[in-house]
């Protein structure tokens, strides 16, 4: 955000589906921090760019509707719309994936799904939300933990099943990972995209 200003953040935000007008989604240095209040579904779909190679395709909830005599009455015809090149999202793609399959990384619990799969966690501050979105070439799927109080506010997570730190890799990556293993069940295993690989130039001295 630094490099590139945080406008630029921004835009990349709006365009895999993040609406302009989402509270904390300001163009200001933090804005990578991820202070935006952004819906499960909203980051599902976003993700779901970066695994179509920046293809971005609105959610909906209705795929189709019948009469009683099982004729259509309605269909989606979702609509797709290129919003970044091929090989950025493979860049996305492949940094994500890194955070599975790296030692150390903090989606590790990914693995357990026995195929290429790309991952973030995330944790807010004080613990009051926990977040584990991922996904493989053909399905997005993201987590969100959270605790609201009687006033509306959200309490921390902390102490929730015992964990006295409760973040996004622990049941939040687990119950993602249970639900990717039935949901892609019987489905081909793909790999994601290699990224570009960099153009290395050299000057004589």
């Amino acid at each position: 955000a630094d490099q590139v200003g945080p406008q630029s953040v921004v835009d990349v935000v709006n365009s895999v589906g993040i609406p302009t007008d989402t509270p904390g989604l300001d163009p200001s240095p933090s804005v990578p921090l991820g202070n935006a209040n952004v819906s499960p579904l909203q980051m599902a779909s976003a993700y779901a760019t970066f695994a179509a190679e920046g293809q971005y395709s609105a959610p909906f909830s209705v795929e189709q509707v019948s009469n009683a005599s099982g004729a259509l009455l309605y269909q989606a015809e979702p609509q797709s719309v290129q919003v970044m090149e091929p090989d950025v999202a493979n860049e996305v793609n492949y940094a994500l994936s890194q955070v599975v399959e790296a030692d150390g990384g903090t989606a590790y619990v990914a693995r357990g799904l026995g195929r290429p799969a790309a991952a973030k966690t995330g944790t807010s501050e004080d613990n009051v939300t926990a977040w584990f979105v991922g996904y493989t070439p053909q399905l997005s799927t993201a987590v969100m933990f959270f605790r609201p109080e009687k006033d509306g506010g959200q309490a921390s997570l902390n102490g929730v099943a015992y964990q006295s730190t409760f973040t996004g890799g622990y049941y939040p990556g687990q119950i993602w990972t249970n639900y990717m293993l039935a949901a892609l069940e019987g489905e081909p295993v793909l790999e994601f995209p290699a990224p570009p690989v960099p153009v290395v130039t050299s000057t004589p001295t």
